[in-house]
């Protein structure tokens, strides 16, 4: 009977330190938050190679709009080989563009950021429709517009296509840039970095219309150049000009974008810092701690019953 009841505190003491040391669910200290992590962070952590694709962005095709298709990229001045480089090495998948009179509810499906680019398209009603189902249901859109009337018609098709009416207004700012406000937005603050104060480069702008929506950031001129505006469940981006392009990659610009695509979409909020999600990563944590915790109360349910019968066995 004693070897018996070694035998199960010994159990007892195996479990309980193993789940005390144990790197994913131990409760420790992390030195760059200067408090106690919890199990989801360290789990995301110690789990990130289990890789997933968080989100999905698709744009308009080269055809459509005057720059190249997101999912091609591109080297050249005004192509998005930049902004395409940044959103892929942060786990979100790229589809191939959409061509002018094909944007439908399925070509939307499986989407969570529309990024339209710079085109002189005009939405068809039905592509309307599809635009405004797609983001009242929670999709995104990053609308950029530019300084050129045709791109900026463009642009107005789909602000109208959401309620917004012409957002895009007539006054040009000139080649400069700006700053990005004190707000905390999905642009302003994300996984790339926290830019309220800091600037961003600039282009050939238009004024926006900010009117019962977040300012985001605006030009030096000042000329309101990039917009949040809420439109049911989703929201859009709203830029002045074509900021994401690989002229202004290393200024803030593509890191404030792929913050918004980011979003809600790839991020949780542990102990005050933004950290990838990785969803297998968390289920198999959380069953693996629940593991521990059961394996702990049954080897302590053991110990006392072999406890007792040990001191019983004794008195007999």
């Amino acid at each position: 009977m004693i070897d018996n009841y070694r035998f199960f505190t010994g159990i007892l003491a195996f479990v309980l330190i193993a789940g005390s040391l144990n790197p994913v669910f131990a409760q420790i200290t992390d030195s760059g938050l200067g408090q106690n992590a919890g199990s989801s962070q360290l789990a995301t952590e110690a789990l990130s190679s289990i890789t997933q694709q968080c989100a999905t962005i698709r744009s308009w095709d080269s055809n459509t709009q005057n720059h190249n298709d997101l999912a091609l990229g591109g080297a050249s001045l005004f192509e998005y080989g930049e902004l395409k480089t940044t959103l892929l090495n942060n786990g979100v998948g790229i589809l191939p563009g959409v061509a002018g009179g094909s944007l439908t509810a399925a070509a939307l499906a499986q989407v969570d950021v529309f990024f339209w680019g710079t085109t002189g398209y005009i939405l068809t009603a039905p592509e309307a429709a599809a635009l405004n189902n797609f983001i009242q249901n929670g999709g995104w859109l990053i609308l950029e517009s530019d300084s050129t009337s045709s791109i900026q018609a463009s642009s107005n098709s789909a602000y109208n296509a959401l309620g917004l009416g012409n957002r895009v207004l007539g006054v040009s700012g000139g080649n400069v840039g700006g700053t990005f406000e004190n707000v905390v937005t999905a642009t302003t603050v994300g996984p790339l970095g926290d830019f309220r104060g800091q600037s961003f480069d600039g282009s050939l702008a238009r004024d926006l219309d900010d009117t019962g929506h977040t300012l985001v950031a605006q030009s030096t001129v000042p000329i309101r150049t990039w917009v949040e505006y809420t439109v049911g469940s989703g929201g859009v981006l709203g830029l002045g000009d074509n900021y994401g392009i690989t002229l202004f990659a290393a200024d803030n610009n593509n890191e404030a974008y792929v913050n918004y695509v980011l979003g809600n979409h790839c991020v949780d909020v542990v102990g005050g810092e933004l950290l990838s999600i990785d969803t297998t990563a968390l289920l198999l944590a959380g069953a693996q701690t629940n593991a521990v915790w059961i394996m702990s109360a049954l080897a302590v349910i053991g110990s006392v019953a072999f406890g007792a019968l040990y001191i019983t066995s004794k008195k007999n």
